[in-house]
């Protein structure tokens, strides 16, 4: 029976499947429909045209499908098209490495993408060239580019713990690629840019479609299989990345889902080509250095967007900050607006003293000053929970600082355009891109 497997992907040419005959579970498909999905692949590989293209440059090498031999073609592919309906040969006992059902043949780089060769024996198991594949795997494979985006000079496949969002990404791909083959382009599959954007956008445009958050992994493997010179890029985002993702698209303040929607559309790059499918995005791309970069993201970009909700939902999500924290930090907020209708100066000087030691003595100096005329601007307390080990997996006052700031200017009239809310000196060497 046809299943998810857990390997990346075989599991992207589960879903491919999936997407050409229309059911999202594997366990549904009958005999019927691996027979159809079967014949359409020996039409597509066997004949010229821009997928025999497409998989003789980037999947599989050196594969029957292209060869001059009318038999060899054929026993290529009964071999791995249609093996599954067959029972396995009665002299191997062997495994599918991939599934671990009853393997039908020993598959090699001409059958499995990044395998080695048909007779190279070096880093194979037990001594053996090739590895033992069943015949449901090896048509999930031979499906696998129909479930891929052709960026630059190989394939991209997105694979996530979640069969759902492997299945949305991959269903998308597989319309994408039937709609350009059906109009018989003479220039044949176009090759989008930027990998990593397109990564994320992937993502974004499956969780938006499933109205639900994210809440496991989700990896893209660039790979070609061409040649003396096949490669793979893995790009991953964590579980907790991709919930942040999935709560921002459908969170129920529309002001928060709007303020990344403006961050994400002005950070496309549209100066060398108009095609959005071709542009990069430097928001997108900075995601994939999250949770790791996530200092230099919120100071590059969530600040940007003068939004105490997006710039909280952050620190609570990547940085693991407490509702209790983020509480703390709204309250501080609030107070520090209200001195600030008073001394014009303290959130110049709040927003922009890049040193702790002054920036500390300015709050206690403005704490002196609300003290004298009113109630407490901040306590004891307060002051050590906020700014001086701040809970979170980045122990960093400015991230502190940065929201108290967002959440003084939600009760602040709007800055001059020609006045930032942040400013750094030019040689302060966290201001590189992230």
């Amino acid at each position: 029976m046809l299943r998810y497997t857990g390997h990346p992907l075989v599991d992207v040419g589960v879903a491919a499947l999936g997407a050409y005959i229309g059911k999202q579970d594997p366990a549904a498909l009958t005999a019927e429909d691996l027979y159809s999905a079967a014949r359409f692949l020996e039409r597509l590989y066997t004949q010229p045209g821009p997928m025999q293209n497409l998989i003789r440059g980037s999947v599989f090498f050196n594969a029957g499908y292209y060869q001059p031999s009318e038999s060899i073609r054929t026993a290529y592919v009964q071999r791995t098209l249609y093996s599954w309906h067959a029972q396995p040969p009665s002299h191997t006992k062997e495994k599918c490495s991939f599934c671990g059902g009853s393997a039908a043949y020993r598959a090699n780089r001409e059958d499995v993408p990044l395998l080695n060769g048909r007779h190279v024996y070096n880093f194979s198991a037990q001594g053996r060239a090739g590895l033992p594949i069943c015949g449901h795997c090896s048509l999930a494979l031979h499906m696998l580019p129909l479930g891929c985006t052709k960026i630059g000079r190989g394939l991209l496949a997105v694979h996530s713990e979640n069969p759902h969002i492997t299945f949305a990404i991959a269903d998308r791909a597989c319309r994408a690629l039937l709609s350009t083959i059906s109009m018989n382009s003479a220039e044949g599959i176009t090759a989008l840019s930027f990998e990593r954007t397109r990564f994320i956008e992937m993502i974004v445009s499956a969780f938006a479609e499933q109205q639900a958050s994210g809440d496991h992994s989700v990896s893209g493997y660039g790979f070609s299989n061409y040649g003396a010179d096949p490669m793979i890029h893995i790009m991953t985002i964590d579980s907790g990345v991709a919930e942040w993702l999935g709560n921002m698209l459908h969170h129920p303040d529309a002001t928060l889902t709007a303020a990344w929607a403006r961050l994400v559309a002005g950070a496309w790059d549209a100066r060398k080509q108009p095609d959005r499918a071709m542009q990069r995005n430097a928001v997108y791309e900075a995601v994939l250095n999250l949770p790791a970069s996530a200092r230099l993201f919120s100071a590059k970009y969530l600040r940007k967007t003068r939004h105490f909700g997006l710039m909280a939902l952050f620190c609570e999500r990547i940085l693991d900050m407490t509702p209790e924290q983020i509480a703390l930090l709204r309250a501080l907020g609030d107070r520090f607006a209200q001195h600030a209708r008073l001394k014009r100066g303290f959130f110049h000087d709040f927003t922009r003293i890049q040193e702790y030691t002054p920036w500390r003595r300015r709050i206690l100096r403005a704490a002196d000053d609300a003290a004298r005329v009113g109630d407490p601007l901040i306590t004891f307390d307060e002051f050590v929970q906020a700014f001086t080990a701040p809970a979170g997996e980045i122990n960093d006052w400015r991230l502190s600082r940065d929201l108290v700031a967002l959440r003084m200017l939600e009760h602040m009239q709007a800055l001059p355009e020609d006045e930032p809310l942040f400013t750094f000196p030019e040689d302060d060497p966290e201001q590189e891109d992230v």
